[in-house]
């Protein structure tokens, strides 16, 4: 009897170690399960944060391009009203760029476009082939109009903020 208890035991004890062993196998599924769950939930935190950095990168970029044609733009008008006496060029604008309200300002022989809720966001420009850099005088203009008007008064030259196409109609001028 000693034997087959020995034999007995000793099937009794590999089906206890299989068991157990079965048991492991299911601990390390689930932990395995567990932690690839966890690898991707920080793989997509990290793709995240990568994307709204490059769009945020982006942006800014678009900003700046599109506030040095709004300024390409208005050094040409300057340029233009330079070279007549008693003039004013109106010109049109975008209101916002990227939904950012921006002002424009001219200073000496500079003109700055700046984003009015991010001040940090800004290009100044150098205005040339107008003779006298003092002839322009100190001025600053917000967007939101849509459209500005380079105004040479007596020889200097201002910025000014333009009527709105509705109010032109309504007032009956030609703007």
């Amino acid at each position: 009897m000693t034997i087959k208890m020995h034999r007995i035991s000793a099937r009794l004890t590999i089906i206890i170690a299989k068991k157990k062993v079965i048991f492991m196998k299911g601990q390390y599924k689930l932990i395995f399960e567990v932690l690839l769950i966890l690898a991707g939930i920080v793989m997509t935190g990290f793709v995240i944060a990568n994307f709204q950095g490059m769009q945020k990168a982006a942006t800014s970029i678009a900003l700046r391009d599109s506030f040095n044609t709004v300024a390409n733009n208005v050094i040409i008008a300057v340029i233009k009203a330079s070279n007549e006496e008693n003039s004013i060029i109106r010109l049109d604008i975008p209101d916002q760029i990227s939904s950012n309200v921006y002002k424009i300002g001219m200073e000496g022989d500079l003109l700055t476009v700046s984003s009015v809720n991010n001040p940090e966001i800004n290009i100044t420009r150098q205005i040339f082939n107008i003779g006298q850099p003092n002839r322009i005088s100190k001025s600053e203009v917000i967007s939101s109009a849509g459209n500005i008007e380079v105004v040479t008064e007596n020889g200097r030259i201002r910025l000014r903020r333009g009527l709105s196409p509705d109010l032109c109609v309504i007032l009956g001028l030609g703007c």
